[in-house]
């Protein structure tokens, strides 16, 4: 195992302090050997708003190129399913953010100040994605899951 820290800031010429300021934490684990044995969908997701979304393989390969991501998992299917052992191509973990934030944006007309989130579960290309948010005071809190329903990325988002 290995734990990987990646920090990024984005100045402004003139200014001081970073415009935005990112810092990724990866989880890095060995290949498992083991196959999954068949998962029950869990409970239905519930929160004050809900819509869906799905990463097919041209948003998948087309969110890889523009962020120069070749890795195989993204792009090459009997690569994912054969050498790496999942059941599809794997959605990027930035892309489930891009769909919380558009979420965010489009759906509830927020302008985050911050974000922070978590990747908990892998998505996979051309399935349901479950976007929902719920508000909690000033900042919302926004999850995604996966077609059967298990809880795969966590936002909280300051306003």
């Amino acid at each position: 195992m290995a734990i990987v820290t990646i920090g990024h800031e984005l100045n402004l010429d003139g200014h001081a302090s970073p415009a935005v300021s990112e810092t990724q934490t990866y989880l890095l684990l060995p290949a498992s050997k083991l196959s999954p044995g068949k998962v029950d969908r869990l409970p239905p997701v519930s929160a004050e708003r809900i819509t869906t979304a799905v990463a097919d393989e041209t948003l998948l390969f087309q969110y890889s190129a523009l962020g120069f991501n070749s890795h195989k998992i993204h792009i090459d299917r009997a690569h994912a399913r054969d050498v790496e052992g999942f059941p599809d191509l794997v959605v990027n973990g930035g892309l489930a953010t891009l769909l919380l934030t558009e979420f965010l944006r489009k759906d509830l007309l927020v302008v985050p100040s911050a974000i922070r989130v978590r990747h908990l579960a892998p998505l996979y290309c051309g399935r349901t994605v479950t976007l929902a948010a719920d508000r909690d005071g000033s900042a919302w809190h926004l999850k995604a899951f996966d077609d059967l329903n298990t809880h795969a990325v966590d936002m909280e988002v300051d306003i």
